[in-house]
């Protein structure tokens, strides 16, 4: 039917993300399936360690490989998108960056407080349609 993503933090702006009437799906198999061949492609001696969905780069959605070299031990991951299935390039998290899936990379340090601001709007936003339900007697 539709589709409301909530934020849960307060800092990256908003509670109400993203509300879609008809979502675009995806496939989660196929993406799983997309992630586990390319990691067969590009580690032909590693193991699969484990496969599974994950928000990627926030808000994105995707599937990630972890895959383990037999010869070197190196772990390695692959990510697929699951709306495109496109390979993302990983950025693991260093001292400085916080890699590929980390929520907070797109939030400007400097845009905290403007973000708080959209939390609390749309906090209100969402208060006001609970009240309009409940007078109505929907809730």
């Amino acid at each position: 039917m539709g589709r409301i993503d909530i934020g849960a933090n307060k800092t990256i702006g908003q509670s109400v993300r993203l509300v879609e009437l008809d979502p675009k799906t995806f496939n989660a198999a196929e993406a799983m399936d997309k992630s586990i061949e390319t990691a067969k492609t590009k580690y032909p001696t590693g193991e699969i360690m484990s496969t599974k969905m994950v928000v990627y780069d926030y808000p994105e959605i995707g599937t990630m490989t972890i895959v383990k070299d037999k010869i070197r031990g190196d772990e390695h991951r692959i990510f697929v998108d699951a709306y495109t299935l496109d390979v993302i390039p990983d950025q693991p998290a260093t001292k400085t960056e916080p890699g590929v899936w980390s929520m907070y990379e797109k939030v400007v340090k400097n845009k905290i407080d403007e973000n708080l601001k959209k939390w609390q709007n749309s906090d209100e936003l969402v208060k006001s349609i609970e009240q309009a339900a409940t007078d109505k007697g929907v809730i």
